[in-house]
């Protein structure tokens, strides 16, 4: 059996779909660490039982300023704050193929 304290594992998924919702925040702890939040939720068509049905699949990110040393810039917290500029939510768009 594989022991997840000795040996480092990734989970990679991939999830094609549209954009339906994109929500990221910005916040600070309450010993001021700043961090931020985001959710998005993507629409993808999946056939089950021989029908077509669209659901929905949350994806919740989240992430410090700062590493656990304190002085190093963490990379996933700017990658997570230029979504909002990145992507286009279905949520904003007039027209849906517009949509990431």
């Amino acid at each position: 059996m594989l022991n997840i304290k000795e040996v480092q594992s990734k989970n990679i998924i991939t999830i094609c779909g549209t954009l339906k919702e994109l929500d990221v925040a910005e916040g600070n702890t309450s010993d001021g660490r700043a961090y931020v939040r985001a959710t998005a939720k993507i629409g993808v068509d999946q056939e089950v039982d021989g029908k077509v049905i669209e659901n929905e699949i949350p994806v919740k990110m989240f992430s410090m300023r700062l590493k656990s040393d304190g002085k190093t810039l963490n990379q996933v917290y700017d990658r997570i704050v230029g979504y909002k500029e990145q992507f286009v939510s279905a949520a904003v768009v007039d027209d849906i193929s517009q949509a990431s």
